[in-house]
């Protein structure tokens, strides 16, 4: 183990240094996580790893959970995909790396079939109480932004806190991408593609747990918005909205620009997805509706070139099962009931898709991550990634010479059982 903490020490990638109020007003002293008595202080900081040595002698522990995938294919054709693992569960934290939920990202450049370790996301959290010890990595975005850089944003949570921060990749389909040091991009878990605007604006969703926000007073349920007006360089929080669906907090929302400029904000809530909009770019909100009725579970949404909206989400199912694409014509007001079928399985979900230039979707998931109660004790522990074309949803079968479903790309095979 020493060797592992001096090679990280030589090889990471470090964001900036920050310190977090060890008690807020409306800390309920109950957190398990640790002891935040007043006036002690918390230093955490987020970081990367991307010396091959240190990964691989990391990823070779038992991993007993993977899941949460992320992922984004690049206009030169490489796909970049991310996904959860490390500790026993989703959230583990402890003193060594391996007792952590960390972010490994992986490239493949032949469809899917085979993958490379690009790099490995988690946090430090330096605690005069409990001592220093790795923080868990939530989340994870990989966006392509009109430049053609490639974004890796995430949010390590520090006792409580989501502080979010990104990477950035300048030319991500190089033989060996170089990732920047990180930079904050601010408060809140950030687990969605930012919209870019109609007049340029760049803008980001995160979702904060309420009593931890400065934003806002009352409980739960909040969604901050952040503009970018110089291509990421600076954020600055514009507006915030609420789910409007107590005391359930909105999580990973995403955000749609229609064609008279009204912005839709799609939330996660207990009873599905929940949808609020805003008239003047982003600093107002109305209060959530909800929307779509199912699962409490990760959903995307896009606008296509075609002008027609995707949605990837559990059709007709209380669970996370029949995770199932489908299109809109009137920007969202109904959908299509042709509808193409992704995976019929129990414990399917968390979906995140990318657009290839050739008009070719692919979605990534997961499939009995290993790390939830309800689910089957060890399980599938599976990322699986599908590709298509809106062709194949209209025909609701795969039409499309090249498309599939139920590929898997990662897999944990640790014998740890919860």
């Amino acid at each position: 183990m020493k060797k592992i903490l001096t090679l990280i020490l030589a090889f990471i990638v470090i964001g900036s240094l920050f310190a977090l109020p060890g008690c807020k007003d409306k800390d309920d002293g109950n957190n398990s996580n640790g002891s935040k008595e007043e006036g002690k202080m918390i230093a955490g900081r987020a970081m990367m790893i991307t010396d091959k040595e240190v990964m691989e002698t990391i990823l070779q522990n038992d991993r007993r959970w993977l899941g949460i995938a992320s992922m984004e294919r690049t206009r030169g054709g490489r796909i970049y995909a991310s996904y959860h693992t490390g500790g026993t569960k989703e959230g583990a934290t402890g003193p060594e790396i391996e007792n952590t939920t960390y972010i490994v990202l992986t490239k493949s450049d032949d469809d899917g079939n085979t993958w490379d370790n690009v790099a490995l996301a988690v946090g430090i959290i330096e605690d005069e109480v409990m001592g220093d010890r790795y923080s868990p990595a939530l989340n994870a975005i990989l966006w392509t932004d009109p430049d053609g850089r490639l974004w890796f944003g995430f949010t390590p949570d520090f006792y409580g806190d989501f502080i979010s921060y990104a990477s950035v990749c300048e030319f991500p389909d190089r033989q060996t991408p170089v990732f920047s040091a990180l930079r904050e991009i601010g408060e809140g878990a950030v687990c969605s593609n930012p919209l870019v605007t109609s007049d340029g604006r760049w803008l980001f969703s995160t979702y904060v747990p309420d009593y931890l926000s400065s934003f806002s007073n009352y409980w739960g349920n909040l969604v901050l918005v952040y503009e970018s007006t110089d291509k990421g360089e600076n954020f600055r929080v514009i507006g915030k909205a609420d789910s409007g669906h107590r005391p359930d907090f909105a999580q990973e929302p995403m955000l749609i620009e229609k064609e008279d400029g009204t912005l839709d904000m799609y939330m996660r809530v207990n009873a599905g997805i929940a949808k609020s909009q805003s008239f003047d770019g982003g600093k107002t909100w109305t209060v959530g509706v909800l929307y779509f009725p199912g699962p409490s579970t990760r959903f995307f949404i896009q606008k296509l070139s075609s002008g027609r909206l995707l949605l990837v989400y559990h059709w007709q199912s209380t669970g996370r099962s029949h995770l199932t694409a489908m299109l809109s014509e009137d920007e969202g007001a109904t959908w299509l009931d042709s509808k193409l079928l992704l995976d019929e399985r129990r414990y399917v979900s968390y979906p995140d898709a990318s657009v290839g230039e050739d008009g070719n979707i692919y979605v990534v998931y997961d499939r009995e991550r290993g790390a939830l109660n309800h689910e089957v004790p060890g399980g599938a522990r599976e990322v699986l990634i599908a590709k298509f074309t809106e062709t194949d949803i209209l025909q609701g079968r795969l039409v499309t010479s090249g498309s599939f479903t139920k590929k898997v790309i990662q897999k944990a095979t640790g014998n740890g059982v919860l």
